[in-house]
């Protein structure tokens, strides 16, 4: 989720249509509510309660009251969506009544960026944005971030650069740009919108996390954790910022203070698989084989099937393994590894040869 997104959960408003809502489901009076405030608090159970049933009841309640209002439309639609069931999710966004909808036209966008269309969906993007006359600086900007939410970075920073070109001044252009130029690892041209919205709102922990990440991606460490500490001073809890300062750490070679932060993101966010991957490495560095790969072997745990870390864990393990001299299992959580494709910097092929060589030379 995004901050607005995150801060509109919170907003006073929205909490007390909640509450509403929550009393007369519970035999209380009666309420009005519309159909973008249904299908907001439908939100809010799926997303901040993983209620899915509760977010179903919901729509569902919006649907009987409102059965051609398009936010509710879409949610029902999304559902499909999630479920990765393309062809009936395609099939409800186009019986939508208002097709002109801004959020029925991202859905169409999205449906193709989920069949691997990207470009298409930019084309179809613009296409319709030429009907669009009012907020199409907000326009561009939700549709970048389409395509962000897939990791479709290139076609996010072209959507970007439109905007940049439309309203050059504006915040969120300045943020859409640094957010796509990081995915896309072009962290010195981040830095300078990041330092653009620093300039403008400097209490942003986000941005000073984004820094962070820019820093430590150009190699420049004690900047990386100096703008981790300014994100933790203005919220001392926030566990992005200590894992990137610890990342940072790491990269200095300072394994002791790398653990320290890895230890606080985990007393914030117990699961954090993707930290627990990170301090095994770190242990690694160490020479502590033992407790590397009980951490490991925890982060694969508590790993889902589809989560975006799996590929990071089983490299990881095939690193603790390999350095344990364990090469039969190493390599196979390289295949596991390689077998989950994507983009990675890693050559696996270059990997694997070095592990058969250190195998065949051990068993001499």
């Amino acid at each position: 989720m995004r901050n607005e997104d995150q801060e509109y959960f919170s907003d006073p408003e929205f909490l007390e249509n909640f509450k509403k809502y929550e009393a007369m489901m519970k035999g209380g009076p009666s309420v009005f509510l519309d159909a973008d405030e249904l299908t907001d608090i439908a939100e809010y159970y799926l997303i901040k309660e993983e209620n899915e049933e509760g977010a179903n009841a919901c729509i569902n309640y919006a649907l009987a009251l409102y059965p051609e209002a398009t936010a509710p439309l879409i949610f029902q639609a999304r559902q499909h969506l999630l479920k990765d069931d393309l062809d009936t999710t395609q099939t409800l966004c186009d019986a939508i009544p208002d097709q002109e909808d801004r959020e029925v036209i991202f859905l169409n966008a999205e449906i193709m960026v989920r069949r691997e269309q990207a470009q298409a969906a930019i084309e179809y993007l613009l296409a319709r944005g030429k009907n669009i006359s009012e907020d199409y600086d907000y326009y561009l900007y939700d549709a970048a971030y389409i395509f962000m939410d897939y990791n479709e970075f290139e076609a996010a920073n072209d959507l970007a650069e439109r905007l940049k070109n439309y309203a050059p001044d504006w915040y969120k252009t300045w943020q859409i740009m640094a957010d796509s130029l990081l995915g896309l690892n072009r962290f010195n041209k981040a830095l300078l919108f990041i330092n653009k919205m620093l300039d403008q709102d400097p209490f942003s922990v986000e941005t000073w996390n984004w820094a962070s990440e820019a820093y430590s991606g150009i190699e420049k460490f004690e900047k990386a954790v100096e703008a981790a500490d300014y994100a933790l001073a203005i919220d001392p809890t926030d566990p992005r910022a200590m894992q990137l300062k610890g990342h940072a750490f790491l990269h200095m070679d300072l394994y002791e203070q790398a653990l320290s932060q890895y230890e606080q993101v985990l007393d914030a966010t117990p699961n954090d698989e993707t930290t627990m991957a990170f301090m095994a490495y770190t242990y690694l560095c160490m020479n502590e084989l033992g407790k590397a790969k009980e951490i490991i072997e925890e982060a694969e745990k508590l790993c889902e099937p589809d989560s975006p870390d799996l590929q990071l864990i089983y490299e990881q393990h095939a690193n603790v393994l390999a350095a344990l001299e364990c090469f039969d299992e190493a390599l196979f959580y390289l295949d596991k590894a390689e077998a989950i494709g994507g983009n990675t910097p890693n050559d696996y092929d270059a990997i694997r040869a070095d592990l058969i060589r250190r195998r065949e030379e051990k068993g001499k």
